[in-house]
Parts: C-alpha cells; structure tokens; sequence
C-alpha cells in the first residue's frame, strides 16, 4: 500500500477518534451487560485496551486485535464477587490463527447472572418467592491483517436471557455486531514503533427482542492510543512499560486510563482508572480505581483484578492459556 492511502486511512482514523469526543451516543440501557467488558488484565488496566488488543480478550474491547494471538488462547474470567449481591459474571472464550494468511476466528459465551431479586406488588406485598435474573452472550469473530501496520476485525453476537416480573418472567433475544481496526504506527514511520492506535465500532445496529418489542442496544464508539515500550531491566531481563488511553462515547462520555508493567514476560503489574465526562446523561457516579496482577508460567497465565466502584468492590480472576 502506497504512502497516499497509509495517509488516507490514517487520516480518517484520526477523525473518527476526535469526533468522539464532540459527538456522544444517546443513551439506552437495553443491552447493558454488554458494557460490563472482559479479561482481568484488561480490567485491571481501567478497561482502556482498544489499542492495546493482544490477547484473546481483545474480542470484547478490539476484536481486530485478535490477530495478535498466535497459535490457539484460551481464556476465561470469573466475578469472585460483589457485596451484598447474588451475582454471577463468567466469560469464556477462544481465539485460533490456522496461518497461512487466512486470519483468526475467535468465539465466546458471556453469562451474567444476579439472583435474589424480590417482586413486590403495589401495596409492598411479595409476589412468589425471590427470582433470577439473566444474561446470556455468544460472540464469533474474525480479523485478519491487511498491512504490516493495519487490521481489520469483525464480532458478531447472539443474545438471550430472563428478566423477573410479577408474572413468570420476560424473556428476550437479539442480534448484533462490533466492527473494528487496529493500526501500528510504528508500519507507518519506524520511529512511532510501539505506538498504536485502536477503533472498536461497539452495537451500531444491535437489536434487542423483550416484552414484545424491540429495542436498541446503546450504540458506543470506543477509541483508544497506546505506547508499548520494551527495554532491559533487571540483568539483563526483557521489561515493557505500556500506557494507554480510551475514550468511549456511551453513558454521554466514558474515559479510561491505565498502565501495565511486564517482567521478564512472567510478573504483571497493572493500574487503571474509568470515570464518566462530569454529569454526563445525569450520571452521578464517581470514577472507578483498578489494580490487578499477572503472572505468566510456560503457557498458562493467571490474572486478577480489583475494581473500586460506588456500588461495591469487585473483584475478577482470569486464567488463560496459549498452546
């Protein structure tokens, strides 16, 4: 590809990422366990992993970036809990490069859960006995590398799942579709390596089934930046030192910020923050403080992360592995 559409593409990347920051989704709030995001290490980061996208959770958050991953990644993340709530929240997933410059292809099931919820009737009386609530994701995706500094990425998604009314419930179903591009700098002039930048297209047309009716997803455009920096620390022993940043235009403006610190490609350390655009669609929730941890043994890697929000702490463990 020649300098003029490396410029061209570039150059509409760039415009795609700051008219985000002047142009906010509406807010809608079918579909909300879509936002939640997946992955310790991601969460662990604030959740700003658009452009950092190497690991098989880039699904969720940049699923272009599957093409990071080579070989076969399994990954999983667990809720370990929330208090003073019956809640659940798994996610599993598996991402594939056959080579042969076909691609990757990736599929995952999202389940959410929260248990306990009591139905009351207009007088304050319990109707039944307490109820389930449930979420339910499955996800495909592919993506394959078009340049040495450009990939393209597409997530489709099933849903299904049972809300508690004073009847037996409403159940729903749906539809939808992420599409996605992660482009290195550093393909473009050798001395931006280690900078990327990440566009993650999250349900510009998913559909939502409930009660008879159908609504939309909230539409959410996340863009982020990143520098990934390698040096030598500790005799002799390869480091790197990645920052990032998101910007995410649901909920009227999100922002995420983190950082993450590898060494030796076996101990993590990692650091994030998520807040809201102050009052934001009438938001009042205060900015959310994460800190995790990884540690990388031949193939297995393990992860943890601990999210600090209004409603309670939370706490995440992934374990994943790369054959």
């Amino acid at each position: 590809m020649d300098y003029f559409n490396k410029f061209l593409v570039l150059a509409v990347s760039m415009v795609i990422i700051f008219s985000a920051g002047i142009k906010a989704a509406t807010i809608e709030y079918a579909g909300d366990m879509l936002s939640i995001g997946v992955g310790a290490r991601a969460l662990g980061m604030g959740g700003a992993f658009a452009a950092v996208a190497d690991d098989a959770s880039a699904m969720y958050w940049n699923p272009a970036g599957i093409v990071n991953v080579k070989g076969v990644e399994v990954s999983s993340v667990k809720l370990l809990g929330m208090e003073g709530l019956d809640a659940n929240y798994t996610y599993l997933n598996l991402v594939y490069d056959p080579g042969e410059d076909t691609g990757s292809f990736g599929i995952g099931y999202l389940k959410q859960g929260v248990g306990g919820i009591i139905i009351r009737n207009g007088s304050g009386d319990q109707i039944g006995g307490s109820r389930d609530a449930s979420d339910n994701v499955i996800n495909v995706a592919y993506a394959k590398k078009i340049s040495n500094w450009l990939s393209l990425g597409i997530n489709a998604k099933a849903m299904f799942g049972m809300y508690p009314d004073s009847g037996a419930g409403q159940g729903y179903n749906g539809f939808g579709a992420d599409a996605a591009l992660l482009i290195g700098m550093g393909g473009i002039y050798d001395a931006l390596k280690g900078l990327a930048l990440g566009i993650n297209m999250q349900d510009p047309y998913t559909v939502i089934n409930i009660n008879g009716g159908e609504e939309r997803a909230a539409y959410n455009l996340k863009t982020g930046i990143a520098y990934d920096l390698q040096f030598i620390f500790l005799k002799n022993m390869s480091s790197r030192m990645v920052v990032a940043a998101d910007y995410d235009t649901e909920y009227s403006g999100e922002y995420h910020f983190g950082a993450e610190f590898i060494w030796n490609k076996m101990i993590g350390i990692r650091a994030g923050i998520k807040g809201y655009v102050s009052g934001a669609g009438g938001l009042d929730q205060g900015a959310e403080l994460s800190l995790g941890m990884g540690i990388k043994w031949y193939f297995i890697q393990i992860d943890y992360a601990y999210v600090k929000s209004d409603l309670s702490p939370l706490q995440y463990i992934s374990i994943s592995g790369l054959f």
